[in-house]
């Protein structure tokens, strides 16, 4: 006679449920997304993220190509980190190869009504392959004004100026619209 043949179905139901819970121990994860009230600011707004909230920002154009991270610490500051490969030299039309890395800093400086007003510079460092290496530090400094249109549409308007103190090739202070 066979082994199997000598188990009573008890013991058979015994088993499985003694080992039903080991096969099902995946635990299930559950995400939601809840919208945030008054979600009427981005990376490049008037308007700060807020406490808590995070901004992600893509860019392309002259001098490069960047991506920021932004986290807001209070309702009107946020701090980042900034990375870019540029293919020119910031503040002018030279054609040059580098990369910059910044802190991002965005301060509201007034709220009236439908209006923003913020100010955001990025500090950081520059290395530039320029017939030899130009090394810097320094960033945009700025303002930009928000007008909240509708809950879903926010005009903005900016101004930065770029700043660079250069250490090498060539040494010297770099400042333009």
């Amino acid at each position: 006679m066979r082994m199997a043949d000598n188990w009573k179905s008890s013991e058979v139901v015994a088993i499985a449920l003694i080992l039903a819970p080991a096969a099902s121990r995946e635990q299930l994860v559950e995400t939601s997304v809840q919208p945030i009230s008054e979600a009427n600011w981005s990376a490049t707004a008037g308007r700060t993220a807020g406490t808590g909230n995070s901004v992600l920002q893509a860019e392309a154009g002259w001098p490069g190509i960047g991506f920021t991270w932004l986290k807001g610490l209070d309702e009107r500051t946020d701090i980042g980190f900034h990375v870019a490969v540029n293919y020119g030299l910031e503040g002018t039309s030279t054609s040059v190869t580098g990369v910059n890395l910044a802190v991002p800093y965005r301060r509201t400086l007034a709220n009236m009504g439908d209006t923003t007003i913020a100010f955001d510079m990025q500090p950081g460092v520059s290395l530039y392959r320029n017939n030899g290496a130009l090394f810097g530090i320094g960033g945009p400094i700025g303002v930009v004004a928000g007008f909240q249109v509708n809950p879903q549409l926010t005009l903005d308007a900016g101004a930065d100026v770029p700043v660079l103190i250069s250490f090498s090739n060539p040494a010297g202070f770099f400042f333009g619209p």
